[in-house]
């Protein structure tokens, strides 16, 4: 009979997360797979490596349970996806209202979230309302030049830590026309790469509520080398 495991995060390896396999079925449902001989967890570096292990081994993966902290965080890079481009311009002012409104809207959700070291995405979060506290409680004036540059760098290195929390690669996409010339924006259609909707996870609402809509999902990152190499090239 197959046995069921899922993967669940394991105790961090200083600044590492890890992710443990949690068996679901039978006498020892409910315990985390050791180390033959030894009473030590199995540890991998990420969900999908744990998974791929426990699929290559025989056994059934179900699926992962994932925490509150890592869907407010996938939401909130999709919401700001403007960051991915680094010659985007980003209002100060209206990033003052938007990312206020965030704020407020999941204040009481992430003020609930335990913070132990198990769930280091539920401290990045309750770090980033001790940082934009006065955007929240609107007790003083927030210079919206400076919330770009702060809030931009708090991305960046969230950006970093982001497949510790999923299991999985972190990387931003863009919807691409199927013939490969143009790129989907929710705020002008199809058009150029530098005003594309930029997203992790959830293809754009545009997108996924039309159904005659066809798309290729593709990697920003390599979208813009292809066109960085396709300006710098020689015109003959």
């Amino acid at each position: 009979m197959p046995v069921l495991v899922k993967a669940v995060r394991g105790k961090p390896y200083g600044k590492t997360s890890r992710f443990c396999l949690q068996i679901e079925s039978g006498y020892r449902a409910g315990h985390v797979m050791e180390h033959s001989g030894v009473e030590s967890p199995m540890h991998w570096r990420s969900r999908a490596e744990a998974e791929q292990w426990a699929r290559d081994t025989g056994y059934t993966v179900g699926a992962a349970d994932r925490a509150a902290s890592t869907k407010l965080l996938v939401n909130l890079f999709e919401t700001f996806s403007d960051f991915q481009f680094e010659d985007r311009d980003i209002s100060g002012a209206v990033l003052v209202d938007d990312l206020g409104r965030w704020l407020r809207e999941h204040k009481a959700e992430v003020a609930c979230m335990a913070a132990p070291k198990a769930d280091p995405g539920a401290q990045k979060l309750k770090g980033l309302f001790r940082m934009c506290r006065a955007l929240h409680t609107g007790d003083a004036e927030v210079n919206g030049g400076d919330l770009v540059d702060i809030f931009g760098e708090w991305l960046r290195e969230t950006q970093e830590l982001m497949p510790g929390f999923t299991g999985a690669p972190f990387v931003p996409r863009v919807a691409k026309a199927p013939d490969g010339t143009a790129y989907w924006s929710e705020r002008h259609g199809w058009g150029e790469l530098g005003d594309a909707t930029v997203y992790f996870e959830t293809a754009p609402w545009g997108l996924t509520t039309d159904v005659t809509a066809e798309w290729v999902d593709a990697e920003l990152a390599t979208e813009l080398l292809a066109e960085a190499e396709a300006e710098a090239a020689p015109r003959g």
